[in-house]
């Protein structure tokens, strides 16, 4: 699915359904035959933040929601023709609920799963708490037979005024009220006060000391998995990029580390671009990490595809292991590069020293390679 916040009010959905066939991946097949895209347009469609598949449906349905940028949020219905060749079969574009939210300018808007299977739309506007929408009567509404509520029963998510993205059941909160350090909050416990954790951003290299006033950093995007909160990409005002983990960690605490271009492939925002979009994806339990850059004074972009996981060589498919060990190349290890380092320059010591001694042989041969003893620097001496 694709759109627009602000401009047109077309919204597409693409299905590519058919490109799973194999029997369709011949040289002689054009790609594009393989892709069905339906398009429809109104005025409550702008502003596309999330789509969920229904579980209990009879037919393949889908939950979209719209709104961003203005005061409500809607919920769509969308059902693709059974028969994606039959022209005559349209698919059905149906508006659910056009509600008022807690705030005037909606920033998020996304799909969640609690613990239990139920589905949740995810709201957040300006400067107020992040809003949970229950949408499970759509998903049971041919089981219960009870009628549609005229506004989905909804609960708001207590110290989540800075709520930037959603990661699993967790909201992933930084800013501007927020300096070197942002807050991870629990969507499973919406009315706790306790639902608060502080994590302090790991400093910079050429930070040390007491900080001051300028070296003050706050988070202003984030990229995140739908569905995971084990790997979250957060990037500060200063242009360097931090990787949260929950995996691996000895200590049993979430993990933050400054991302190197030694280290990743991945480092801090050139000075030829002004800013750049990060997005997290998996592939063969892979987390990859994509990030696209603009300049539009030399009209020149700039894609980097990165793995931020070790690469394991048993993944169950060996044709993606190949082509992800070629795409995202990681770099080696600091300590590596050091060692590597230190003995190139001791070798190229080692080299400088004995080519001086061979010039200085070749030129006298007379000379001896023992320090001469200046006698008038003696005789002053004594």
């Amino acid at each position: 699915f694709g759109g627009v916040p602000r401009g047109a009010m077309e919204l597409y959905a693409v299905s590519t359904k058919a490109l799973e066939d194999n029997s369709l991946a011949t040289a002689n097949n054009n790609i594009l035959d393989s892709i069905h895209v339906h398009v429809h347009s109104d005025a409550k469609l702008k502003g596309f933040g999330a789509c969920a598949q229904l579980k209990h449906a009879s037919r393949p349905t889908y939950l979209l929601l719209t709104g961003k940028g203005i005061k409500n949020i809607h919920i769509w219905k969308f059902q693709p023709p059974l028969n994606e060749h039959d022209e005559n079969e349209t698919p059905i574009w149906e508006q659910l609920y056009d509600t008022q939210t807690n705030g005037n300018t909606i920033n998020l808007l996304s799909f969640y799963r609690n613990p239990f299977g139920k589905l949740m739309g995810v709201s957040q506007s300006d400067t107020q708490k992040l809003r949970l929408w229950d949408l499970s009567w759509e998903e049971h509404s041919e089981e219960t037979g009870k009628p549609r509520p005229k506004r989905p029963p909804h609960f708001d998510v207590v110290n989540s005024q800075g709520v930037l993205a959603i990661a699993g059941g967790y909201g992933v909160c930084g800013g501007p009220t927020m300096y070197n350090q942002l807050s991870i909050v629990s969507l499973d416990q919406p009315k706790s006060a306790y639902n608060h954790t502080e994590l302090a951003l790991p400093a910079t290299s050429n930070s040390t000391g007491r900080q001051r006033r300028g070296d003050l950093k706050q988070v202003i995007t984030v990229a995140t998995l739908p569905n995971d909160s084990n790997h979250v990409l957060l990037e500060l005002d200063d242009g360097s990029i931090v990787h949260y983990t929950t995996t691996d960690t000895k200590a049993g605490r979430p993990k933050l580390e400054i991302l190197t271009h030694e280290t990743t492939g991945i480092g801090p925002l050139p000075a030829d671009f002004w800013r750049r979009t990060l997005c997290l994806g998996q592939a063969s339990g892979v987390v990859v990490a994509a990030l696209s850059m603009y300049n539009p004074n030399t009209q020149l972009g700039h894609i980097e595809v990165r793995a931020l996981q070790t690469i394991s060589p048993s993944s169950p498919k060996t044709t993606d292991h190949q082509a992800l060990s070629n795409l995202c190349m990681r770099g080696p290890p600091d300590s590596d590069i050091k060692t590597k380092k230190k003995r190139k320059k001791k070798r190229a010591l080692e080299l400088g020293s004995e080519s001086a001694m061979t010039k200085l042989l070749d030129s006298d041969p007379t000379k001896s390679l023992s320090p001469a003893i200046d006698d008038s620097a003696i005789k002053r001496k004594k």
